[in-house]
């Protein structure tokens, strides 16, 4: 029979316990919902696996288990946004640097290409944001306001493409655009991953 450890604390069954990763990593999952905790991480013999990869493992010596909070799952999240948005703000100067030097038409493929990796940051963002609105967070009107002056930013983006107008584009990468992101990074920063680290999303 396996050990069982849950956030380093071995497990106990009643009765027989599950022989297959599968069977118990579908019983850990459902014992911690009812605290409220999700699977983070999951390690069979020492090895850390994705989830998928734990199911379908069989048999075990050893499997442990990492739990976690929606929240801190939260929290864990917005540290990793604000430094994509660092990240991304650093492309658009670099993207704008770009399009005055190679013209609008090689200028706009990077610009395309700039967008896209920005997309899964406005997604995650948007989780955010809803979150924050759904819990009535104290810093979600704040939050809600650098957002949307960051879209606005995007859309001015997309506006100068349309227009084929190399300069403004430019502009509006470096000027507008990497100065809104890293408004919203200032603000995970400073007020939304405090709050959360606080253990409160209010």
């Amino acid at each position: 029979m396996g050990t069982v450890f849950i956030d380093g604390e071995s497990v106990e069954f009643d009765g027989e316990a599950p022989g297959t990763c599968r069977a118990v990593c579908e019983l850990i999952e459902n014992f911690i919902a009812g605290q409220g905790r999700v699977i983070s991480s999951v390690a069979v013999d020492g090895s850390e696996l994705p989830i998928e990869s734990a199911l379908e493992a069989g048999s075990f010596a050893s499997i442990a288990f990492t739990t976690s909070s929606p929240q801190e799952q939260l929290l864990a999240m917005c540290k990793t946004w604000s430094a994509d948005c660092e990240e991304r703000a650093r492309d658009a100067d670099a993207t704008a640097t770009l399009v005055l030097r190679s013209g609008f038409q090689d200028g706009q493929a990077k610009v395309v290409a700039f967008l896209e990796k920005l997309r899964p940051l406005i997604e995650g963002l948007g989780i955010l944001q809803n979150f924050g609105s759904e819990t009535e967070s104290v810093w979600a009107s704040r939050f809600e306001e650098v957002f949307g002056t960051s879209i606005a930013a995007v859309d001015r983006v997309v506006d100068a493409v349309e227009s084929r107008d190399c300069v403004a584009l430019s502009d509006r990468l470096s000027d507008t655009l990497a100065t809104s992101w890293r408004a919203v990074r200032e603000e995970l920063l400073g007020v939304v991953i405090p709050a959360l680290d606080e253990g409160g999303e209010t």
